[in-house]
């Protein structure tokens, strides 16, 4: 299965989980979104638009864009089959390591 298709796939399955778990209906993907978010490009477009949120000051728009950042990351987690579990738990090993939290 080529890249862009199981991106797709992994897309919907994703948005049928939070659909089921937040009562939300899910957003199909379309292909070209799936390549754009699997380079990271959206990524930085939501960095960038936090960042506007917070020299802003309005907190509304913070938790917006926050909230926007966060679908961003949960897609390019999908698209390179990275779990979540995995990066928290590198995180505390880390923290660990540099003595920033009891193990």
């Amino acid at each position: 299965m080529n890249l862009v298709a199981e991106a797709v796939r992994r897309f919907k399955s994703v948005d049928l989980i939070r659909s089921q778990i937040l009562g939300l209906k899910g957003l199909l993907p379309r292909k070209d979104r799936a390549v754009e978010v699997s380079t990271g490009a959206r990524l930085v477009e939501e960095a960038i638009e936090v960042r506007n949120a917070v020299r802003s000051g309005n907190r509304e728009a913070l938790i917006e864009e926050l909230g926007d950042l966060l679908i961003e990351v949960e897609a390019f987690l999908t698209a390179h089959d990275i779990d979540l579990e995995e990066i928290v738990e590198r995180q505390r090993t880390k923290q660990r390591e540099l003595g920033q939290m009891e193990g």
